[in-house]
């Protein structure tokens, strides 16, 4: 899911090759070389994977042969696990995948004389999505020889991710663990050889060679089976998170993240953003209107794709090549009401007119916390026409009965033909109810971009059900009121 301007063909020089990695897995990569790139003429690298499932880009076209005709060359490789490669899927662990970046920077260094370096310290940068974009980060903070990345769509806290505030997106999960098992383990029966077995493929046995670890079975089985996360599965999950070791992420970084991703939403991109910024490296956020987006939805317009090529070859032209002459443009670029922003941080500085507060509304969820259709509330926040893009708070207080409560909220666009729920992002919240006892909830939502038309309404939606998550499993009913939220406009 990473689109680039198209390009024309290159003329590379490109061929396979095997890497073994620190603990011996075979790691199958294409090198790529621009024309004219030689021993006496050397060019700055990029490392590049694949999405989660996926397999690596083997020919010059795409995103390769958009950075081959910029004159870098590339190194695509399949991930432990994935394609062609061996070794079990560990999920962006610092103790494999990582490593295996770190062996393939070695190569690169050490095996590919048309690569500028510096000694045994290549000039190298990485790109890429999703899973791409998440070992971006995870390997920039391991390995100083990294020396820029642009990665798209990834995550900065992945058991957040994939359970905001503890509740389990089901659909994401599911469909994550399906496709991975079955691209990781097609790959366990197939081997190096045609049809030939590598790895026990018993139920009773874990796999050794190119399967997803076991555990990963295990976390997907028990969060879903708790609808929750447990704190063992959150510690695993955290440490395949960039927010984990954000003070030791020190390269240029340009951040690209889709408002309507409702896989890694843009909130994971702003707090990569701002840990980044306080390092003191040079960072840029770019937010469009592309993304993951809903796995039984139609693929995302992705208008903005086109341009993605273009502003990464920039970002590596000022930090790769060195180029001073080479202008990224403002820290933060974002796409709302159908045209570009620029501003000096996130939110943006000169959208904001103020903090827009709804106090003192009584608000009433009627009926069950589960089961049944889902009751929701709406309440008006402001009128039209207005730009919205950025985040928004909400507060509010519940009692009820039951065991504990789980509402998802959204900010949406209300018109005379109903509510349009922005970008199609909501976030859930679970809290303790009891009868006689008031609870005080608060949280932050999904970062947004809408347009309210003249008649329209921006309003905030309480519902009790939402299809993509695991929802209320005990029965009870909550009442709201007294709903806060503040938020930034334009």
């Amino acid at each position: 899911m990473f689109a680039f301007a198209p390009a024309a063909t290159a003329a590379p020089h490109y061929y396979d090759v095997r890497i073994f990695s620190f603990d011996g897995t075979r790691l199958m990569a294409t090198v790529f070389l621009p024309e004219g790139a030689s021993a006496t003429n050397r060019v700055p690298f990029v490392l590049m994977t694949h999405g989660w499932a996926g397999e690596r880009i083997a020919t010059p076209t795409g995103h390769v042969a958009t950075l081959l005709n910029a004159g870098y060359g590339v190194l695509t490789w399949d991930s432990r696990g994935f394609g062609a490669s061996a070794g079990e899927v560990m999920l962006n662990s610092p103790d494999y995948e990582v490593k295996d970046v770190q062996r393939l920077v070695d190569y690169v260094a050490t095996s590919i004389p048309a690569a500028q370096r510096t000694g045994n310290d290549p000039v190298v940068g990485m790109a890429g999505g999703s899973y791409a974009g998440g070992i971006q980060l995870l390997a920039a903070a391991f390995d100083p020889r990294i020396d820029a990345i642009a990665p798209e769509i990834a995550w900065n806290d992945l058991a957040e991710s994939l359970a905001p505030n503890g509740v389990p997106k089901l659909y994401w999960t599911s469909l994550l663990f399906g496709a991975g098992l079955e691209a990781s383990c097609v790959n366990a029966r197939n081997g190096d050889a045609p049809g030939a077995l590598v790895g026990a493929m018993s139920p009773h046995t874990r796999p050794t060679t190119g399967c997803q670890t076991s555990d990963l079975a295990a976390y997907y089985a028990r969060v879903h089976a708790t609808n929750s996360v447990p704190d063992d599965v959150r510690a695993a999950l955290e440490y395949r998170s960039p927010k984990t070791y954000m003070s030791s992420i020190n390269v240029p970084t340009l951040l690209l993240q889709g408002f309507p991703d409702t896989l890694f939403d843009v909130n994971q991109a702003v707090a990569n953003y701002d840990g980044i910024k306080a390092n003191g490296a040079p960072v840029k956020l770019w937010l469009y209107d592309g993304g993951h987006g809903h796995p039984e939805g139609p693929a995302l317009p992705n208008t903005q794709g086109n341009l993605i090529g273009s502003v990464v070859v920039n970002w590596f032209d000022r930090y790769l090549k060195g180029d001073t002459s080479v202008n990224t443009g403002a820290p933060v670029q974002y796409y709302a009401g159908g045209a570009w922003h620029t501003a000096t941080a996130w939110p943006d500085p000169a959208a904001t007119v103020g903090t827009k507060s709804q106090g003192g509304v009584p608000a009433l969820i009627q009926g069950p916390v589960t089961g049944g259709p889902p009751s929701s509330f709406t309440t008006k926040l402001a009128d039209g026409p207005a730009t919205l893009a950025g985040p928004a708070s909400v507060s509010f207080k519940a009692t009820g009965n039951g065991v504990e409560g789980i509402l998802f909220l959204s900010l949406g666009v209300q018109t005379a033909a109903g509510v349009t729920v922005a970008n199609a992002q909501v976030q859930p919240v679970r809290f303790p109810i009891a009868p006689g006892s008031m609870t005080s909830v608060s949280t932050q939502l999904v970062n947004v971009e809408a347009s309210i038309p003249e008649g329209g309404a921006l309003v905030l939606t309480f519902g009790t059900f939402h299809r993509d998550y695991d929802g209320n499993r005990v029965p009870g009913y909550v009442n709201i009121e007294d709903v806060q939220i503040s938020w930034t406009t334009k």
